[in-house]
């Protein structure tokens, strides 16, 4: 079984939930928030075992492999590089592209293909979904 943790709980909680559980590879074993009583709440609700008031917690849950993000943009960056550093798989709908990052530096997606190329990944490889893409890298 693949344990899959949610950041995000609106979206994530009513869109994202019920796709993965349409998969019987996968359970749902956390949500991540940004207020953690209520999202213990939504968690109890949508019976999913761990309701966290924080990404970084999320991508530290031992039980989660999958990090599946539904959060505006610009929080997306520093989810996504984190949960690739801990050798997460990172689901994602769209582009991880902060407009006003591009000034600061090189698009997401490159820095987090040099970060893997550093940490001897050899390619992206994609796995298309209904509710977004799928990457790891090998």
């Amino acid at each position: 079984m693949i344990g899959v943790g949610i950041v995000g709980c609106n979206y994530g909680r009513t869109v994202l939930i019920p796709a993965f559980r349409q998969d019987p590879r996968c359970e749902v074993v956390a949500l991540a928030g940004t207020d953690a009583e209520r999202t213990a709440e939504l968690a109890r609700a949508a019976n999913v075992a761990r309701g966290l008031g924080s990404w970084q917690a999320m991508v530290e849950e031992p039980a989660v492999a999958v990090i599946a993000v539904a959060v505006p943009p610009d929080l997306q960056p520093a989810i996504a590089q984190r949960a690739l550093d801990l050798g997460k798989i990172l689901q994602a709908r769209g582009r991880f592209s902060n407009p006003r990052a591009r000034a600061r530096g090189p698009p997401l997606s490159i820095s987090i293909f040099r970060s893997c190329r550093h940490g001897g990944a050899r390619r992206p490889s994609w796995t298309m979904a209904r509710s977004g893409a799928c990457a790891t890298w090998s």
